[in-house]
């Protein structure tokens, strides 16, 4: 199951095609005297109904040049100094932008603007929705998106403009992507001095306890 749950191809389609060779083997059985030629046709012709429905699937069209600059992921300028470059890269990476076509999209958040107003299921990959923090990939680092990374990068900015002291701590932290990047705006500054935490509790949160008896009353 955990292999079918991560393919693209309709598993209605294997069942029909099962089913189709099931229903043939059944109907040619009277004609073949030897049941194990009747197994054997049978087999056959399943083999070649699931090799049809397990073909490629189409490969979904890379986005854009015009789509990744509509979400600030353009080339950035000639002149760009290094700890933007770097910053740049560290995002991408972070968010597996990198190699996009080697992710496996399992949930798109919830969103009625779009017209999902419950997670449902990613068959294909959306730079939209990475950009947003709206999907949750199962190779990415981070789950945040670029806005909110983006967001992370300017807040840090300013603690270190203007001399605010004080360590960094993200609560929830996954897999530490947002943690990462934070560390490398820190660098990226020359800050050497403050701590970044990653907290998290890394296991399903424990049931709320029962009420007390006399508070159901």
């Amino acid at each position: 199951f955990r292999c079918i749950r991560h393919m693209s191809f309709p598993v209605e389609a294997t069942l029909a095609a099962s089913a189709t060779a099931a229903l043939l083997g059944v109907l040619s059985a009277p004609l073949i005297s030897s049941p194990i030629c009747a197994a054997l046709v049978f087999g056959w012709i399943a083999c070649i109904g699931v090799a049809l429905t397990l073909a490629a699937p189409p490969v979904e069209p890379p986005p854009s040049e015009a789509e990744y600059e509509a979400h600030g992921l353009g080339p950035l300028p000639g002149g760009a100094p290094p700890a933007q470059l770097y910053l740049d890269l560290m995002k991408r990476i972070v968010l597996n932008l990198c190699y996009h076509e080697q992710s496996h999209q399992v949930v798109l958040s919830r969103s009625p603007d779009e017209g999902r107003p419950a997670p449902e299921l990613a068959r294909t990959f959306s730079l939209r929705a990475r950009v947003m923090g709206e999907d949750v990939s199962l190779n990415t680092l981070s789950m945040v998106g670029l806005r909110r990374l983006d967001s992370l990068q300017a807040c840090i900015s300013a603690l270190v403009a203007e001399g605010i002291e004080g360590d960094l701590l993200e609560a929830g932290c996954a897999k530490g992507g947002a943690c990462i990047f934070m560390r490398a705006a820190l660098r990226a500054h020359g800050d050497t001095k403050r701590r970044v935490y990653c907290c998290d509790a890394f296991a399903a949160p424990p049931p709320p306890p029962s009420p007390p008896a006399e508070r159901l009353r």
